[in-house]
């Protein structure tokens, strides 16, 4: 595995906790999270096949790069691109990624209550600026958690479209489940509840529903299945203070694109 350490493509703690990238607000913590989070993440990937260094791949709401930052050097024939809603990430990594050619940064102006304006436009609406058919394999790391239901159809649709034939889809959200659900609104384990309905979900802040959202597992499923995509893993993590998993994390849903 020839994977390398970049440190000139960490972002100074400052600005990852200033863009809300990750779960530290202080600045060398968030630093120390990117830098570990990107590295486990990426290794996994590699080993288990997902990404090869003629894959083609996409990162959906890249942010700072938390998960490219360990692919120059990795990559050959193959190319990264990311895309994400947040300006300043998005012109830091155009800035730090220069020297890497198969590197490609876009910026989308959507509306989103927690990391854009308001009067951008509708992600329900957006289209990837990318060729059908091109990707190999299709990742977002806690994005949808801070979506409305109908931009998620719509960005699965879009996934769905841009992926290969037989490529994977891995993306991260909070799933409610008979499980999950009570646990979510009696308080989780990070602070807050889920209290408020909205479709397809609940969601934490009222006054900033994009801030944190959870959806059922039966509505992510169908929308899945109207875009064609088979479901081949549902992973749980503890993010709800569910039984027999310490980590914190998110929970994941691996698909294939059958289309």
């Amino acid at each position: 595995m020839n994977l390398q350490h970049h440190e000139t493509l960490i972002p100074p703690g400052a600005l990852i906790a200033a863009n809300k990238i990750g779960r530290h607000s202080d600045p060398k913590a968030a630093e120390n999270e990117f830098r570990e989070y990107g590295r486990l993440q990426m290794e996994d990937w590699v080993k288990r096949g997902y990404i090869t260094p003629s894959s083609n791949v996409l990162d959906m709401g890249c942010g700072l790069g938390r998960i490219a930052h360990s692919l120059p050097g990795y990559l050959g024939t193959g190319s990264y691109t990311g895309i994400d809603v947040t300006k300043s990430s998005i012109d830091w990594c155009v800035n730090s990624y220069s020297a890497f050619r198969n590197f490609h940064f876009i910026h989308a102006d959507l509306t989103n209550s927690h990391y854009n304006r308001l009067d951008a436009k509708d992600a329900s609406q957006y289209v990837f600026p990318i060729e059908s058919e091109t990707m190999d394999f299709i990742w977002s790391t806690s994005l949808f958690t801070h979506m409305r239901i109908n931009e998620i159809d719509n960005y699965i649709g879009e996934m769905a479209r841009v992926a290969k034939r037989g490529a994977l889809i891995w993306n991260t959200y909070f799933i409610l489940d008979e499980v999950s659900e009570p646990l979510a609104q009696k308080g989780l384990p990070g602070g807050g509840t889920l209290q408020f309905p909205i479709d397809g979900g609940l969601y934490m802040t009222e006054d900033n529903p994009d801030h944190v959202i959870a959806y059922y597992l039966d509505r992510l499923r169908e929308l899945h299945l109207k875009h064609n995509l088979e479901i081949v893993h549902v992973g749980f993590g503890g993010w709800s203070g569910r039984p027999g998993i310490e980590d914190l994390g998110q929970d994941v849903i691996l698909a294939k694109n059958g289309s």
